[in-house]
């Protein structure tokens, strides 16, 4: 949540009615990062080092949350503030642990250790790595391989959450994976809008934040072709 409110108003900057508001979303934004960068800073076993879990003061990480951050150090890096290389450097060195390599050439990001590698987990991490100027690592590459054989289906757990990272990390690659995220999530989401306009979740997980989170995350999901959202242009 801390995450996706720095991408909020850094994403806002500028936008304010006044330039009071302004002012307010910049010195909030300016708090808010410095926050996120001092829960990186906090002493965790090796494993852990360089991510962030749902806590300040967390002393383990995963990569959900882990992402978000990354991606709200790029929107305050896009809107001017002063953000230090080394955090980035750190959060990715940790994201590489949850990378797994699969047969033949492809590959995929896992949630936490000893687990397998899913689709939301694999879109969030390419994101992720693309977020920190990576585009031709060997996990993009891989990673979207894999991810160009995956199915969108409602059933799945984080079926929202995953399709808005699907559309996000192919539209980052371009060319004819985007146009297959493009195709993939409008397949997948345009029937399951209901007629007042809503989604809802259906899996365990996602049920219990309704339909205004899985409407957000679709809204979100199909608009990416607009590049209506500074951070995700290219």
């Amino acid at each position: 949540g801390h995450a996706i409110v720095v991408l909020t108003l850094c994403e806002m900057m500028g936008m304010g009615v006044t330039q009071t508001q302004n002012d307010l979303m910049r010195d909030r934004a300016l708090k808010a990062v410095a926050l996120v960068l001092r829960s990186q800073e906090v002493q965790k076993a090796s494993r852990y080092r360089g991510g962030w879990r749902y806590l300040p003061d967390a002393v383990d990480a995963d990569t959900s949350v882990t992402v978000w951050q990354i991606t709200a150090l790029r929107a305050a890096k896009n809107a001017g503030f002063s953000v230090p290389r080394q955090p980035i450097d750190e959060a990715m060195k940790y994201l590489r642990t949850m990378y797994r390599k699969l047969p033949p050439d492809e590959g995929g990001f896992i949630y936490k250790p000893k687990q397998a590698p899913t689709a939301s987990m694999t879109a969030a991490g390419l994101l992720a790595t693309c977020m920190a100027g990576e585009y031709e690592a060997d996990e993009v590459k891989e990673s979207a391989k894999w991810l160009l054989k995956a199915t969108l289906r409602e059933d799945t757990e984080w079926a929202y959450y995953g399709a808005y990272y699907y559309a996000q990390a192919l539209h980052q690659l371009g060319g004819q994976l985007d146009a297959h995220g493009r195709r993939s999530v409008e397949n997948f989401l345009l029937p399951l809008q209901a007629g007042d306009g809503s989604w809802t979740p259906i899996t365990q997980h996602e049920l219990k934040y309704g339909p205004v989170y899985a409407t957000a995350m679709s809204v979100l999901a199909l608009t990416v072709p607009n590049g209506f959202l500074p951070i995700y242009q290219h």
